[in-house]
């Protein structure tokens, strides 16, 4: 992208709902994961146990990364939500279990979107209509438009799949020019995508990659995958390892801050943001109120939600100082909202 983005998406979890959990539901879905994973320790006879890291074998990796995942499901039921248990550790300093707890997470977002899995169709949308032909003939999101996701999952990159000449994620990520806040400062051009609570993936090396590979369909071989990474993480804790890519708004790590420093540089000229599914939780809000507040432009704001999400979507959004903003609020979620400045 060589120039400044006119219109902005802000896509919070409800932009992924047919595909993956609301904070709400998370507990509940945590808990069939768990279960799930729990069939392939039952399955493998005891003669043909698949031998992993460190001397321990799958049957006996799975029992320790599902007795972790309930009690991490004790927790967010204790303390509200995931969110607010993160935030607790992030409070009082418990740096070993936040690493974990966002390992878990990375591990149980990597399962829900393991090959097989579903993709929210509303994406393919989004991308047919805001993709244009690049210079070199392949398709790229329009230079006047930028993606700013909250959310971890690889719903875009999915979408993006049947319209890039490269399946691998690696590639699909280059092609929509996909970085996280963390890695903005070192991005040479004005990004397509933004992920400001990072991903569900990890950094082997210089760029990032989806835990369980493209080419892994089998389920044994995924769960495998999962369970190396799980067990790699938890016996050699080493919170700089970037072994996930997951991230929280108030983690105050120095690259997100420069980050959002950047940020808003190449947001100086936008004037339309998009808001489809986000309930601006007040974790967030110092992020959100820098990156929004730092639109000098913005003069429309769309809202897009559910008729019952709304009327708190909108209160939410007034902790947001702005002034000379047109609001607009729309209630039918069956598509993605296409503002009429596009």
């Amino acid at each position: 992208m060589t120039k400044k983005p006119k219109v902005a998406y802000l896509l919070g979890a409800g932009a992924s709902y047919n595909a993956m959990p609301l904070v709400k539901t998370m507990p509940a879905s945590m808990k069939t994961h768990a279960q799930h994973l729990l069939t392939f320790r039952e399955s493998v006879p005891d003669d043909q146990q698949t031998q992993l890291n460190y001397g321990i074998n799958m049957s006996q990796a799975i029992d320790r990364y599902t007795a972790e995942m309930m009690a991490l499901v004790e927790h967010a039921e204790t303390h509200e939500s995931v969110d607010t248990y993160a935030k607790k550790l992030f409070l009082t300093d418990n740096v070993r279990e936040s690493f974990r707890l966002k390992l878990l997470l990375t591990i149980y977002f990597s399962h829900l979107q393991r090959p097989s899995a579903k993709m929210d169709s509303r994406y393919d949308g989004l991308l047919a209509s805001i993709l244009a032909k690049g210079p070199e003939g392949v398709p790229r999101i329009n230079e006047e438009v930028i993606l700013l996701n909250w959310n971890y999952d690889l719903q875009l990159p999915l979408a993006f799949r049947p319209y890039n000449g490269d399946n691998r994620m690696e590639a699909l990520f280059k092609g929509l020019r996909l970085v996280t806040l963390d890695d903005l400062d070192t991005y040479a051009e004005i990004p397509s995508v933004v992920h400001l609570n990072g991903m569900a993936t990890w950094k082997p090396r210089s760029s990032m990659v989806p835990v369980i590979p493209d080419e892994c369909t089998d389920e044994l071989e995924v769960v495998k995958r999962l369970m190396e990474h799980f067990l790699h993480g938890f016996q050699h804790y080493n919170p700089q390892e970037r072994l996930t890519m997951l991230r929280f708004a108030w983690d105050n790590d120095p690259n997100t801050n420069t980050g959002i420093s950047k940020l808003k540089e190449h947001l100086t000229e936008c004037e339309v943001l998009v808001v489809i599914g986000y309930s601006f939780p007040f974790f967030n809000r110092s992020v959100d109120r820098m990156v929004i507040g730092g639109m000098p432009q913005l003069r429309k704001v769309y809202l897009q939600s559910t008729s019952s999400g709304l009327k708190s979507m909108a209160s939410a959004f007034k902790a947001i100082p702005l002034r000379d903003v047109e609001v607009e609020t729309y209630d039918a979620v069956d598509k993605f909202m296409l503002p009429p400045e596009l």
